[in-house]
């Protein structure tokens, strides 16, 4: 896969379409119409990563929360407090990939998740308290 990438990476703008090197001919993109597959692929895996779906905006709405916590339940393993359950020593960097996830521990995350669901609540319920008089 790295020397995929090692052929691929100078022709990704034409696929990025942020770049300048894209050649409206099309010549020398279609040399490389191949790697389009790597590029789609790993664009849309940096989009699903904790380090993108678990920041602290994101889980301080419920709803971001579960989805960082979805993701995170993928190597739940490297998070298990038991002893034998764990799988950190034995797959650090598999792991660390997922670092991020430690975030959901975070008392502050904790706080701010409930205060914003507390928050929609009492929203909802005075909205809806408000319609009914």
């Amino acid at each position: 896969m790295k020397s995929c990438n090692n052929i691929c990476d100078p022709h990704k703008c034409c696929w990025d379409q942020k770049d300048v090197c894209y050649d409206k001919d099309g010549k020398d993109c279609d040399m490389y119409e191949g790697c389009k597959n790597i590029y789609q692929f790993t664009v849309a895996h940096m989009a699903n990563t904790p380090d993108n779906l678990c920041t602290k905006e994101a889980i301080s709405e419920v709803e971001g929360r579960q989805t960082c916590q979805d993701k995170c339940d993928e190597r739940g393993c490297c998070w298990v407090d038991t002893a034998s359950g764990n799988c950190y020593e034995e797959y650090t960097s598999w792991c660390d990939e997922f670092k991020q996830c430690l975030i959901l521990d975070s008392p502050v995350a904790h706080e701010e998740t409930a205060q914003n669901g507390a928050d929609k609540a009492t929203g909802d319920a005075s909205t809806s308290q408000g319609t009914a008089d």
